[in-house]
């Protein structure tokens, strides 16, 4: 059967010897260095059946011309056939390449004539196993050998589900080296860049647990798998076995990641907070996507693309939006979605053939990507730094206020003795004085309060991290000198704190303040381990306070805890506070170090001891406080609490719920102060519960 389709080509090949009008030659020599065989060449048949064989195709085959442009497969359904008459004329033996720009067509066959003037076929295409191609390279390519005749007719046969043209070129081989050698460098520094991107805000996230990061990580992972299968990397490198992926990968990669855009849009401009009318537009483009992805699961064509496009749209108008009236970090914003906008512009008037194709315009779309992705960083970083300086003026805010009514308590104080020695018959007219100055230091104490309150760990943070937990906090004055401090470091790690500071009320929440400001700072340095986190507070603090040098010897006694959820895994580290825990029904207590935060003496070479408990056996519930409690004076002999009473006072009420303990805990410290007369509270009192199973 191969000898007579052989015979039928040399009749069809003697024919048209005659008719070079009709049929141009493509004619290789060994100076051939590109040939491109489009129209002026070939000629064409489709084949609406699409299973015709070679053999059909010769014999029955019309083949037709057409002079003005190279076929598109606007049948997906049917198989395309194309022939072209090439002399050989080469002299050595290296063979050429025929390669076919469209990479995603399903499948291409050539079929050509080997030595033995049989027709030899070999198939390739993104619906074929990229390890069974003879030639590694994202785009369909075959081995062109030299022709055993003059000339000799070559076949191509291909089908796909997309609109591919078909238009090969033939290189020689130190063209196809060079060629290929600058795409490939151009498009892993493209590709290099954004992942370089992914991994930098990938850390800051780690660091910060910014949702803003996670979602801009996760849009520029979805974009990257996009673009690697866009372009046939990804079916090179990271899927070569799974061709039937190539079908849906695209579609499904652009979809995520315009879920993704649409979340990053959300969280970092705040609409869903601060934003309602914004948010219910986001809100409904987000349900759209999703109606729309599940109609290009079953429908395929060329222009879904143009919904994405719409989409960005929305975008760069509620960024442009958002920026009138007053998000400042929305000019980064607006600007990386108009770079991917111009970026769409240019790679659609090249494509259109509008503006010609050189590195630029074939490369716009990548150039839009990386701008965008880098603005976006820039508008994340602004939006951070923001947001740290306001917290930083609300601090400042609070410092100052608690000094100014430092100073104006001690200027009534010195205008009262002054005034009451001098004049005794003014003292009714000072007592609306006192009374009026008193008023307004009470209503900055009461605004400091609420400044300090911000500061603490709220319900909504505490419910997250411990979903088990109390905590029974009651400060001696309106501000106060015990605090507590959690930071969640992963989803298995928190780090929590329970600290008193030396005095209370204003001297004690100007103390509070530094420490949590330094103990966010630690821990913001990678710094999580207890220990290490007590000793670089003890040094920060005598730094803070210029200690050496005034013999300044205030400071703070805490408890630290490092809760692994993963190891099942406590880490404590105390300086004078202990940690008490409940496990397997026996109450045990560990104390601290003996020595404190801050303060310059010969402690200093003591340092910090640490502690693991183990709760993979058992469930645990572990207790920190400050002293304030065990410290109270009250009950029948006007004595201590003591801390054997509040062990034993554990003990007892071990079983409750969280609740039921603070309550417990609560009206004990009440019963025990009233049982003295004009009675009162000494210290702040702070006490911890968690329970981790």
């Amino acid at each position: 059967m191969r000898t007579l389709i052989s015979l039928l080509l040399l009749l069809t090949i003697s024919v048209n010897a005659f008719s070079d009008d009709i049929i141009r030659t493509v004619y290789i020599n060994d100076n051939t260095s590109e040939e491109w065989v489009g129209h002026h060449y070939a000629m064409y048949f489709e084949d609406s059946t699409s299973n015709m064989s070679l053999e059909e195709v010769v014999s029955k085959g019309i083949f037709r011309k057409d002079e003005n442009h190279d076929p598109l497969n606007y049948n997906t359904k049917s198989a395309y056939w194309m022939r072209f008459l090439m002399i050989d004329k080469r002299k050595n033996e290296l063979p050429l390449r025929l390669e076919f720009f469209d990479f995603n067509t399903d499948e291409i066959t050539f079929y050509y004539l080997d030595k033995n003037q049989q027709f030899i076929g070999r198939k390739a295409g993104f619906n074929v196993a990229f390890n069974s191609r003879e030639v590694n390279h994202k785009n369909v390519s075959f081995r062109v050998y030299p022709v055993y005749k003059d000339s000799s007719y070559c076949y191509v046969r291909f089908k796909s589900s997309r609109h591919n043209v078909l238009k090969p070129v033939i290189r020689s081989y130190d063209k196809v080296l060079n060629y290929g050698l600058n795409e490939y460098i151009l498009l892993g520094v493209f590709l290099g860049l954004l992942v370089l991107m992914i991994f930098h805000n990938l850390l800051y996230y780690v660091l910060l647990r910014k949702n803003n990061y996670l979602y801009y990580v996760l849009y520029a992972f979805t974009v990257f798998l996009y673009l690697m299968s866009e372009n046939g990397l990804g079916f090179q490198y990271l899927w070569p076995n799974h061709s039937e992926w190539n079908s849906s990968i695209d579609i499904t990669m652009l979809f995520l990641s315009t879920l993704m855009m649409l979340l990053f849009t959300n969280s970092f401009l705040e609409l869903q907070s601060k934003r309602k009318e914004l948010y219910k537009w986001l809100k409904g483009a987000f349900v759209l996507r999703i109606v729309i992805f599940a109609f290009e699961l079953f429908i395929t064509s060329d222009l879904w693309v143009i919904v994405d496009v719409v989409f960005v749209q929305i975008m760069l108008t509620i960024g442009l939006i958002t920026l009138q009236k007053g998000f400042k970090s929305s000019r980064w914003f607006v600007l990386a979605f108009a770079c991917l906008d111009i970026a769409f512009l240019i790679s659609f008037f090249e494509h259109v053939g509008v503006v010609g194709s050189n590195v630029f315009t074939v490369y716009s779309l990548y150039l839009g990507i990386i701008f965008q992705f880098i603005f976006l960083s820039i508008s994340i970083a602004e939006s951070v730094k923001e947001a740290y300086k306001e917290r930083n003026e609300v601090q400042g805010q609070l410092i100052l206020e608690l000094e100014k009514n430092e100073q104006l308590s001690e200027k009534v104080n010195r205008e009262l003795e002054t005034k009451v020695a001098e004049r005794t018959k003014a003292l009714n007219e000072k007592r609306l004085i006192i009374e009026e100055k008193n008023n307004q230091i009470i209503s900055s104490v009461r605004y400091a309060e609420r400044i300090q309150t911000s500061t603490l760990p709220d319900d909504k943070l505490m419910n997250r991290v411990v979903p088990k937990h109390f905590v029974y906090y009651k400060p001696r004055d309106i501000v106060s000198g015990d605090f507590y401090w959690i930071h969640e470091w992963s989803d298995q790690r928190y780090i929590i704190a329970a600290i008193d500071c030396t005095g209370h009320g204003i001297p004690g929440a100007f103390m509070s303040m530094i420490g949590i400001n330094l103990l966010d700072r630690i821990v913001s340095e990678g710094i999580i381990e207890p220990a290490e986190m007590l000793e670089e507070l003890h040094v920060n603090i005598q730094n803070v306070l210029k200690q050496r040098e005034t013999n300044n010897s205030d400071g703070m006694d805490m408890s630290v805890c490092l809760v692994d959820r993963e190891e099942k895994r406590i880490t404590y580290a105390g300086a004078r506070n202990p940690l008490i825990y409940v496990q397997n029904g026996e109450v045990k207590r560990i104390k601290g170090t003996r020595k404190s935060i801050g303060g310059a003496s010969e402690q200093d070479k003591l340092g910090f001891e640490q502690h693991r408990v183990s709760f993979k056996d058992a469930p645990i519930t572990y207790y920190m406080l400050s002293d304030g409690y065990v410290d109270q004076f009250g009950g029948e002999k006007n004595e201590k609490f003591r801390m054997q009473n509040f062990l034993a006072f554990i003990d007892e009420h071990k079983e409750l719920n969280h609740s039921g303990q603070k309550e417990a805990l609560s009206k004990k410290m009440r019963d025990w102060i009233s049982q003295v007369e004009n009675n009162f509270q000494i210290d702040d009192i702070l006490v911890i519960g968690v329970t981790e199973e």
